[in-house]
């Protein structure tokens, strides 16, 4: 499902992982990939939720994202997101 994006926009966007934990297992550590023409910063970890701020992009261009975490049990899990950057 892709997120609708202004390009003047500079939003939070993240992932709730705890769905994807054992009982007992939580995130130790988040990275980011974004695609180049979209900027991302300050990224978060805040318990299983992973967050980065995104900006910029160019009206008309999809954009993939990607999160890749390791748990404290030594798991890891990746997931991607598409922003849609258009005029709103």
């Amino acid at each position: 499902m892709p997120f609708d994006k202004d390009p003047g926009d500079g939003a939070d966007y993240g992932r709730d992982w705890t769905d994807h934990l054992d009982d007992g297992d939580t995130v130790a550590s988040s990275t980011w990939v974004v695609a180049t023409g979209l900027t991302g910063t300050s990224p978060e970890l805040v318990g299983n939720v992973a967050t980065i701020r995104l900006s910029g992009g160019t009206a008309g261009v999809e954009y993939k994202v990607t999160n890749h975490v390791v748990t404290t049990q030594g798991r890891e899990f990746e997931r991607s997101f598409i922003i849609n950057v258009q005029d709103l």
